[in-house]
């Protein structure tokens, strides 16, 4: 549809029942029109694929655009927590990605990405497995020219489906994923700092940035080692 960057809301349409897979028993489109705006083409789309109990909806948000079901709670969920950190400067990073390849990869890959592309992303593993959620869970959530806030939302939005059950929070300029509950608990836990830490030394070294930090499967107290020798 003109080259415009489209999300398919996956997880909201085949809940709602609409069949996205290249099946011959899915929904079939008959649409035949000349010399339309990109909107009219969307509003006839939608209309054609309608189904009473669950209606197709479109919405632009972050310069995407959202094709969904009416009653989808997921992006509300979404705006919510971006009101909570459209203040913090790395929500605000307006560089803009030329291409974001995410069809049909996993979460790993997906994070290897922004994390190679100089976004931090800290994926609470833990606490989304209940929701049966892991690094192997695949995405598509495939973009052009957008920016990263776009990309983490929509990937976060693809992950927690028509029950927004992940969500995200930014701390300390790390893009956190987990559930919402759990994104409440570590807001608490984040307020230990203003509190305890007493002495203006300590207070700087916490607060020293570090270039590289990497811990794939490493025992605590080598972690613990490293961090004191950085």
């Amino acid at each position: 549809l003109s080259g415009a960057n489209i999300y398919l809301d996956g997880p909201a349409l085949r809940n709602a029942g609409y069949g996205l897979e290249n099946k011959p028993e899915n929904n079939t489109v008959y649409l035949s029109l000349k010399n339309i705006s990109l909107a009219t083409a969307l509003d006839r789309l939608v209309r054609t694929l309608d189904k009473p109990k669950a209606p197709l909806r479109w919405s632009v948000e972050n310069g995407v655009i959202v094709l969904s079901t009416a009653d989808d709670k997921a992006w509300a969920a979404q705006i919510i927590a971006a009101e909570r950190n459209e203040k913090d400067a790395t929500f605000k990073d307006d560089r803009l990605f030329d291409e974001v390849p995410f069809e049909d990869v996993s979460v790993a890959q997906a994070i290897k990405f922004l994390r190679d592309s100089g976004i931090n992303v800290y994926f609470h593993s833990e606490a989304l497995a209940p929701v049966n959620v892991d690094l192997n869970t695949r995405v598509n959530t495939a973009l052009k020219r957008v920016h990263p806030r776009t990309v983490v939302q929509l990937l976060v939005r693809e992950l927690g489906g028509s029950t927004a059950a992940v969500g995200f929070s930014i701390r300390d300029s790390v893009w956190i994923l987990s559930t919402p509950d759990d994104l409440k608990r570590q807001m608490h836990a984040w307020d230990w700092r203003p509190q305890h830490v007493k002495d203006q030394a300590t207070a700087d070294k916490l607060a020293q940035g570090m270039e590289d930090l990497s811990f794939d499967a490493q025992p605590l107290v080598e972690a613990v080692d490293t961090l004191s020798r950085m």
